[in-house]
């Protein structure tokens, strides 16, 4: 999903003639955090955006969902790297308690088990992970006004009253809700045990248990009333391709489309 959301935001971008001036290089090393600098170099890459991209021609500020794309998505980056780097420490480690010791024919009674690294990591990724879709939903509405995208209102055709694609707006909100709630923090769980000797728990065992995509519960098996969370993502593409310019017309003949989508090559 992190991915994806990349390429998307580009074609977004295209689509409402968003300024470069946010991914150029010299505003990436003034706060040089490595995802937020990966994730505008992919964007230049994908963009054609110069290091050093001249001022736009219309809107000085793009809306937050263009503008400040690097320094949301690029923390998802980082956590993800972080959540990688724990993970790999945790399967290969040793956490039984006491720790047997072959080397020194000895046993260490330590507290190795306590898996705040993994809980916190799993943690911050999720919420890393929300705020790219909050921005990805946040773009898929721009697309719909005509003031970004000089089309019409829900990139909607010239039927009175035409929704558009106001749908995906709905999916995209129900499904961020659905993200949010499972965003919370387990860390944040606490308990004493064993009469205070055990007087903080990790609640590590409950972060791998909350997914950035829960599953359908019996009440919403049907996939026509189940938003997935991964929605904002899945939603995203839709309005940029509608939004784009449409390509020359083929030379080849082809039979004219009748709902007004477009596409991008």
């Amino acid at each position: 999903m992190l991915a994806a959301s990349l390429p998307i935001a580009a074609l977004s971008l295209l689509a409402v003639g968003g300024s470069y001036e946010p991914f150029a290089e010299p505003v990436m090393l003034a706060r040089p955090h490595p995802g937020s600098t990966a994730a505008a170099a992919r964007l230049r890459t994908l963009s054609g955006i110069p290091t050093r991209p001249t001022a736009p021609l219309g809107r000085i500020q793009d809306p937050y969902g263009f503008r400040c794309l690097p320094q949301i998505h690029g923390p998802a980056l980082d956590a993800a790297d972080t959540l990688d780097g724990v993970l790999t420490v945790e399967v290969n480690a040793a956490a039984e308690n006491p720790l047997i010791s072959i080397e020194d024919q000895a046993a260490y009674h330590h507290g190795n088990f306590y898996a705040a690294h993994a809980a916190l990591a799993l943690d911050t990724f999720r919420l890393a992970v929300l705020q790219t879709a909050r921005l990805s939903t946040a773009r898929l509405a721009a697309l719909s006004e005509p003031d970004l995208t000089r089309l019409r209102p829900f990139l909607g055709d010239a039927a009175p009253a035409s929704s558009g694609v106001m749908i995906l707006e709905y999916a995209a909100g129900a499904a961020l809700g659905e993200m949010r709630a499972v965003s919370h923090p387990a860390s944040l769980g606490h308990a004493v045990l064993s009469r205070g000797v055990e007087e903080q728990a990790s609640f590590a065992s409950s972060a791998p248990a909350r997914p950035c995509v829960p599953a359908p519960t019996t009440a919403r098996s049907s996939p026509a009333n189940w938003s997935p969370p991964s929605a904002p993502c899945a939603c995203a593409p839709w309005n940029p391709t509608r939004a784009c310019p449409s390509p020359p017309p083929s030379r080849s003949p082809r039979r004219p489309s009748t709902h007004g989508w477009r596409t991008v090559r």
